[in-house]
């Protein structure tokens, strides 16, 4: 309708269809009464709705006296349609915020927990309620918040991060997390945002790759000496054999005199034990097997006491333990002849001022928990073998070549 359609009309005539509230209303005015609505939805005459904020009171005249009514009508359809909007984004962030599977939190400048959901709480082991109380400092371990002031400043100035951090668990134990953090604004003012994931297992399965990787190389490291060593033993020990084979020729000529044939005999010894040597190299390079036999190791530790004395001097005594009753083991002779012989040369030389140097014998029950990573041994009776000294021990680089056979800590030469 045109302005000159309805001045001077009455109200009803020009809208004759005028809902039963509408009358209330004016009728309400006209007796002094204000009414008013915010959000009040209206026909149009096409059929669409809008919403309307409107306000209803009566009309003085001079003298006092009620002369009409005035309405004052808004249509806030648009401002309706953005906060419904509004609304409807605010519960889809909210259901996504408490229903993620990552940790989130929002975070002041100063480093107040301002809002976290059930994901985060769950992961540290507090209730929700008990976080809003917190401060990031007291979740962040040492290390870890030291970095704080530096990370904050970056994502004031707009910039994401996502970097690891450790976080005290409820119960005291660290964990570590990796946490993506940009800058939101809520109304005038700025927090941080921060996505969390537990990357404990990660960081287990990149343990257990590094430590698999170590163990490659080693493995590799250790075939290649092997091959070296194999060769080597290989042709040296066909030098000994031809070498004995004319000492034993010596040996048997009984015009030489009683000094040569000392000589020749303790020639023979040295031989021996380079035949001995080039066999564990043989062993080691696996062109051999092991000359495995039933021993009683009390008698093998016993008859090598003397030569232990020899080798580790008077200033370190020397005691050995052993077992009443101890049951017989399947073992190389000369292998573990070998290892006791090299164990007590590194204690003496662990020991330049003295000490003792202990043997232990005793018999020992092995479960199924000491052997695991050992899926070659079962659990059941055993036999332990120890060799202690109370020399000056070992550093963390050298506990980590102590299997390689050809690593030493004695200087060239």
């Amino acid at each position: 309708m045109k302005e000159p359609d309805i001045i001077g009309r009455h109200h009803y005539d020009v809208f004759p269809d005028l809902p039963q509230k509408w009358r209330e209303v004016h009728q309400k005015a006209l007796a002094g009464v204000i009414s008013s609505a915010e959000d009040d939805p209206y026909v149009r005459e096409d059929g669409n709705v809008d919403w309307t904020r409107w306000e209803c009171r009566p009309w003085y005249e001079s003298d006092g006296s009620i002369g009409g009514i005035i309405v004052y009508t808004e249509v806030i359809t648009g401002r309706k349609r953005v906060e419904t909007a509004l609304r409807e984004s605010e519960e889809r962030y909210r259901i996504l915020f408490e229903r993620a599977n990552a940790g989130i939190f929002v975070l002041s400048a100063e480093g107040r927990l301002v809002s976290v959901n059930e994901t985060f709480a769950r992961m540290h082991g507090y209730s929700v309620r008990e976080l809003k109380s917190m401060n990031l400092k007291d979740l962040d371990t040492p290390e870890t918040f030291q970095h704080f002031p530096v990370r904050m400043g970056r994502l004031l100035a707009n910039e994401a991060l996502t970097f690891e951090v450790e976080h005290y668990h409820k119960d005291g134990h660290v964990f570590p997390l990796e946490v993506s953090a940009s800058l939101i604004h809520i109304g005038p003012d700025a927090f941080i945002q921060c996505f969390h994931q537990d990357i404990s297992e990660r960081k287990r399965a990149e343990a257990e790759r590094a430590k698999l990787e170590v163990q490659l190389l080693q493995a590799q490291k250790l075939e290649s000496i092997g091959q070296l060593a194999g060769g080597v033993a290989h042709d040296f020990n066909n030098i000994l054999a031809a070498t004995m084979m004319h000492l034993s020729y010596l040996q048997d000529n009984r015009q030489l005199d009683r000094d040569t044939q000392e000589t020749l005999t303790e020639l023979m010894a040295q031989a021996k034990r380079a035949a001995n040597l080039t066999q564990q190299l043989l062993l080691f390079s696996r062109r051999s097997v092991l000359q495995v036999q039933v021993l009683d190791l009390n008698e093998l530790t016993a008859n090598l006491l003397k030569m232990l004395g020899r080798l580790i001097g008077e200033h370190i005594k020397l005691s050995f333990d052993q077992s009443s009753v101890l049951p017989t083991v399947l073992a190389d002779a000369g292998m573990l002849e070998q290892v006791l012989m090299n164990l007590a040369v590194n204690a003496r030389d662990a020991m330049p001022m003295g000490g003792w140097l202990t043997i232990s014998i005793e018999r020992t029950q092995v479960d199924a928990e000491r052997l695991k990573g050992k899926p070659d041994v079962q659990p059941g009776p055993f036999v332990c073998l120890a060799v202690a000294d109370t020399g000056c021990g070992m550093d963390e680089a050298t506990l980590a070549h102590i299997f390689e056979p050809f690593f030493t800590t004695k200087p060239v030469g």
